[in-house]
């Protein structure tokens, strides 16, 4: 056990020292307070295609689009082994019917995310309409965002600055604003 926890240790200074602190906060070509990372979200069917509109029971796949528009590589540091969340709620509330990391578990120590300039990466989730007790949504409209569940931008020896990022587990209400993290919330329906 003392092994795994060294070597985990020795591995993250390593990282550390190879890709040294993140430049997240502004770049130098970016004066104008434009925003880092853009953050999207789309709901698909298992074909591929997008869809606003879906069959009870069926799978929908969401895919979490987030890409550095900044010309520096960007690391990202999470609190644990979640780097993403997707989270249903009730169309106009607040109210979280589901999210894709109550089924999850995640290891407890600190994990990170390298973003190269320009660089787009996607995080695809199959969701199969069911809320967080495993009863099949009712047929209706909701609402579905993601995001990215960072803990900071600087690294694991750094205060948390996440108040843009998605929550890890269950987000509040505070989290339903869009952010360079977080998408916007996008309207669907279940027939």
């Amino acid at each position: 056990m003392l092994q795994r926890i060294l070597r985990t240790m020795a591995i993250l200074f390593c990282t550390v020292a190879v890709l040294g602190t993140s430049q997240c906060q502004k770049q130098d070509n970016q004066t104008d307070g434009s925003p880092v990372f853009v953050t999207s979200l789309s709901l698909e069917d298992t074909s591929g295609n997008v869809l606003s509109t879906f069959t009870a029971g069926k799978t929908v796949v969401l895919k979490l689009t987030v890409y550095n528009r900044s010309d520096a590589t960007q690391t990202l540091w999470f609190n644990t082994g979640e780097q993403y969340n997707f989270a249903v709620v009730d169309l106009g509330t607040a109210t979280t019917v589901w999210n894709w990391s109550a089924s999850q578990s995640f290891t407890d120590s600190f994990t990170s995310l390298t973003f190269k300039p320009y660089e787009t990466q996607t995080f695809t989730v199959d969701w199969d309409q069911a809320d967080n007790t495993g009863t099949q949504l009712a047929t209706g409209q909701y609402e579905v965002f993601g995001g990215l569940t960072m803990y900071n931008t600087g690294g694991s020896n750094y205060a948390e600055d996440d108040t843009d990022a998605m929550a890890p587990g269950t987000p509040t209400a505070a989290q339903l604003t869009p952010t360079q993290y977080r998408s916007v919330l996008s309207l669907f329906t279940i027939d």
